[in-house]
């Protein structure tokens, strides 16, 4: 309010505030670093990691919302289906 009290709507549009920035922002390198190197097959696999790389602990919730920022995707697997050989039922 005091900015547009003292410039008006010229005074929000100079408004020089940032937001806050997390602590694991810091880190997104290193995390990033780590988790390409060594790829996990789980979420909860991933927190552990990040937890022994930063020293904080993640919920799952907060390492799905974090990888995107730093360029993850899930990758669905499946089961790969070999051919079956010689087997008829007898």
């Amino acid at each position: 309010m005091a900015a547009y009290r003292d410039g008006g709507l010229d005074g929000l549009r100079r408004w020089a505030v940032k937001g806050l920035v997390s602590d694991l922002a810091r880190h997104a390198a290193a995390i990033k670093a780590d988790l390409a190197d060594r790829p996990v097959r789980t979420v909860a696999e991933a927190a552990d990691r990040i937890e022994r790389l930063i020293g904080i602990r993640w919920v799952s919730t907060q390492a799905r919302r974090f990888r995107p920022g730093l360029g993850f995707s899930w990758q669905r697997t499946c089961a790969a289906t070999l051919p079956l050989r010689n087997c008829r039922s007898r």
